[in-house]
């Protein structure tokens, strides 16, 4: 990894040569500027603002070979298997006993690979879009879907244009045996479709950005604009902060559009609306700049890019929080003292301070090792 000042510093062994005076401030690290490129391949496997679909992969020849095993799924006539509750119009969730939603982002991850089949009735371009589409998760992330062979956990890609009600829709985070993956808005042609993207978030365990526990502080929900009996189950907010990360994304593409569920759109989900007509108001000061942007489909933004290569990160990440315990070190059971996350950073790696706070060191720093601050405001002192 190259050393990117305004996003990590890279420890080396000169780095033993600092300074054991106690309290002594060595280095304080700062968040990326936002106004950067979103080209962070110093932290992923490639640049996300230069991705370009790779061609020669295998999978798009295999994919029109696939012969996949009859489904087990019961479905019922809009594609959603029987038991389970669709929320927010395109997330396929288990309910509990009273048919509330039951949260699923923090233990539900794929173990690094997605297998997936094709149902029969995907086309053969759509099959190819699709893996073209994966591709641009794959990109920021070191996760890989794979065409499946013998897994028991495993997504079903179906086409869902021949339902009651057509929709694109996704389990979210990984079930167990087989789940769905329902599209109906194929581009028709071989390009990223960020509409595939989008699900494809949601199957890695993305919710959707404006269900965040902080919502009310950037958007705001206008219920007289959303379609009937659609407010509770299509704008539900997440209470518990730890399912977010990071500043409010108003770029990201998880993030619905300002007519989303409008009355004005019905039968759809989408369409163009008046400002009187939105269902999603951006608040001030943000609405110049985002109240036209939010919703967008043609981008994994900078913290789309971000999160996805912490749930799915390189071997040799380790993450640090204020209040993590020192057994894990992943990105959702942080390590919680800073020596904890050194020692057990490997040689070449990268220790994510995820929290901004002073951080006591120990008195030498001599592997090489980068650490990053994706919130800025971390200080390391002895």
């Amino acid at each position: 990894m190259k050393n990117n000042r305004t996003a990590c510093v890279t420890i080396s062994v000169v780095c033993a040569a600092w300074s054991s005076v106690q309290g002594q401030e060595l280095e304080e690290i700062t968040k990326p500027d936002a106004t950067a490129t979103r080209d962070f391949s110093d932290i992923t496997r490639y640049p996300i603002a230069a991705f370009e679909p790779d061609w020669s992969d295998p999978r798009i020849e295999a994919a029109m070979l696939d012969d996949a095993p009859p489904s087990t799924l019961d479905l019922d006539e809009n594609g959603i298997p029987r038991g389970k509750t669709l929320s927010e119009g395109d997330m396929i969730l288990p309910a509990d006993a009273e048919g509330n939603v039951a949260a699923t982002y923090e233990t539900n991850l794929w173990p690094g690979q997605v297998p997936y089949v094709f149902d029969a009735n995907v086309a053969p371009i759509n099959r190819t879009e699709t893996i073209i589409s994966f591709q641009a998760l794959e990109a920021v992330s070191a996760v890989s879907f794979v065409p499946r062979t013998l897994e028991i956990n495993y997504v079903r890609i179906r086409d869902s244009s021949a339902d009651t009600n057509p929709r694109n829709s996704s389990e979210v985070g990984m079930q167990f045996f087989e789940q769905v993956f329902n599209m109906t808005n194929w581009n028709g042609n071989t390009g990223v479709n960020y509409i595939i993207v989008h699900e494809g978030g949601h199957c890695l365990g993305l919710y959707h950005e404006h269900q965040r526990p902080d919502r009310d502080t950037f958007v705001n929900i206008n219920p007289n604009n959303v379609q009937a009996n659609s407010f509770a189950n299509n704008f539900p907010v997440l209470q518990f902060a730890a399912e977010s990360y990071g500043p409010y994304d108003f770029d990201s593409v998880m993030h619905y559009g300002s007519c989303a569920f409008a009355i004005a759109c019905l039968p759809s989900s989408n369409c163009n609306c008046t400002q009187a007509q939105q269902t999603i108001n951006v608040n001030a000061p943000f609405t110049a700049q985002w109240q036209a942007n939010i919703g967008q489909q043609t981008h994994l933004s900078y913290w789309d890019g971000l999160i996805l290569s912490f749930l799915y990160p390189n071997w040799n990440w380790r993450f640090l929080s204020i209040g993590g315990i020192d057994i894990i070190g992943s990105f959702l059971s942080p390590f919680g003292t800073f020596a904890t996350g050194y020692n057990q950073t490997p040689v070449g790696g990268t220790l994510w301070i995820l929290q901004p706070s002073t951080y006591a060191v120990g008195p030498v720093l001599d592997k090489p090792m980068t650490i990053g601050a994706p919130l800025g405001g971390v200080t390391l002192t002895r």
